[in-house]
């Protein structure tokens, strides 16, 4: 599971959303548009917490994410510090999980 999550899905989530997506709209729509839409559609991803409910509190916490990433993208031009920035997020919030399941 922490493979998964800290690692492989921060790969795989960047490629498309930072990589692929963002490429593909920037070049039809600019970068701000391409930012806004690609926060869209990652947000819509992960919107839904483990809960099963819609928690206001994950969309502003995405948002800021995407939005943030999409910066970095822009400014440094680069996927490997948002993969990097993701993957870190990811580790807290996996150790954020085990240490509440095991208090």
């Amino acid at each position: 599971m922490f493979i998964a999550i800290v690692l492989v899905a921060p790969v795989l989530e960047e490629l498309l959303h930072r990589g692929l997506i963002f490429d593909l709209l920037s070049r039809r729509v600019g970068a701000i548009a391409a930012s806004g839409i690609g926060t869209v559609l990652f947000v819509g991803m992960h919107f839904v917490g483990a809960s099963g409910q819609v928690e206001p509190i994950r969309l502003v916490s995405l948002v800021t994410f995407s939005l943030a990433m999409y910066v970095v993208r822009v400014r440094w031009n680069s996927l490997i510090l948002c993969v990097l920035a993701h993957m870190v997020l990811n580790l807290i919030g996996f150790a954020a999980i085990a240490f509440a399941a095991s208090a």
